[in-house]
């Protein structure tokens, strides 16, 4: 079974400031793969202002059954990026709570289904797949496993040829918010099915800070805020968050690089965001690549990484981990009152311990308290 570890306790500083410290704990980091890190002294550059929502809900039939083997500014011209004050120095000093597994369950898969992004919405688990541009997914917990049916069905803008989805959320009204790699752009997907493009391209004010410097590494994740902004990860090389009002004037709207992280990651991975989510006023995001779901907070200068819960030794376990672990696989990130969804997008590689499992897993895990 996985390691169980109940929560730890978190310091941090929110304010801009430095503090020094050194790494503790008699494990070897290699050997624990992500799963903690504590009093590493990092000077991040980073960026500032408001948080964000979610509601609770009632979990779907079975999530709560016996674990299973198997978290007044001067007018700018259009397209010109709100910098951020002068960056300053903070450091980050917590050590990530190792969640507890409850259920590990495949997903049955459907004509090359890729899950990329979560959401709970209305009492159930929505997903996109990088491989169907036109379709949203409900994802239905069952006793041994997931199935997938479909949610909704749209026609892509016109124009449109590719959307590679990458993430979902709520407009606040009933429908939903799309993020698309191809594209660099926000869709909203109305309750009625209507479709219409909420932002421009993104990808001219995010190259400005340092973002999109690789093909396929652009849009992965959205979030709405309680205000109505929109929050969308940059993916890696570097990683970053774009923040652009509800209406999706970029007049208004702040870009952030955020290629550093608190966290220590396995050799060879740079700092991720693989999905956002929004829970009780926090924004969570998903960093694959050291096995976390990190809260993002506001400091005077931007967004930073807080507190974090790993799944690390969950998919480090033969059991439940795949073949090949060059890079994290978690893709999609959704939490209720009482659970954090975790989602893994394998690209049809095996089980390490049943290499001709080639289904893709949802993973449900008890919320720690805070």
């Amino acid at each position: 079974m996985p390691c169980l570890l109940r929560p730890a306790s978190t310091k941090q500083t929110c304010a801009p400031q430095t503090l020094t410290g050194r790494a503790r704990g008699g494990s070897d980091p290699g050997k624990m793969l992500g799963a903690r890190c504590s009093r590493l002294t990092l000077a991040i550059t980073l960026a500032s202002t408001g948080c964000t929502t979610s509601r609770r809900a009632d979990p779907p039939a079975g999530v709560g059954a016996p674990p299973t083997p198997a978290v007044t500014t001067p007018p700018r011209e259009p397209h010109e990026v709100a910098l951020a004050t002068p960056p300053t120095s903070l450091t980050l000093e917590h050590e990530p709570v190792e969640l507890v597994l409850l259920r590990a369950l495949p997903i049955e898969r459907r004509d090359n289904f890729q899950p990329s992004g979560l959401l709970w919405h209305e009492g159930k688990l929505l997903t996109v797949s990088d491989k169907h541009d036109d379709e949203i997914f409900e994802l239905v917990v069952e006793e041994l496993s997931v199935t997938v049916k479909s949610h909704r069905r749209f026609r892509l803008p016109p124009g449109v040829v590719e959307l590679d989805l990458e993430g979902l959320c709520s407009d606040g009204a009933g429908g939903l918010l799309l993020a698309s790699e191809a594209e660099v752009r926000v869709l909203r997907i109305g309750r009625d099915a209507t479709v219409g493009w909420v932002t421009p391209s993104l990808e001219r004010l995010g190259a400005s800070v340092g973002l999109f410097t690789l093909p396929n590494a652009k849009l992965e994740g959205i979030a709405r805020l309680d205000d109505g902004r929109i929050v969308v990860a940059a993916e890696r090389s570097e990683r970053g968050l774009i923040e652009v009002p509800a209406d999706g004037d970029l007049a208004r709207a702040q870009a952030w690089s955020m290629p550093l992280s608190a966290f220590w990651a396995p050799p060879g991975r740079s700092p991720d965001f693989s999905d956002l989510t929004t829970f009780d006023g926090e924004l969570f995001a998903l960093v694959r690549g050291a096995h976390l779901v990190v809260a993002l907070q506001r400091a005077t200068a931007g967004w930073v990484e807080g507190a974090a819960w790993s799944f690390a030794t969950m998919e480090n376990d033969d059991r439940f981990g795949y073949l090949d672990r060059t890079y994290g696989l978690a893709e999609g990130l959704a939490l209720d009152g009482n659970h954090v969804y975790v989602v893994f997008d394998n690209n049809g590689n095996g089980r390490t311990a049943m290499p001709q499992d080639v289904r893709p897993q949802l993973l449900i895990f008890e919320r720690p308290s805070r």
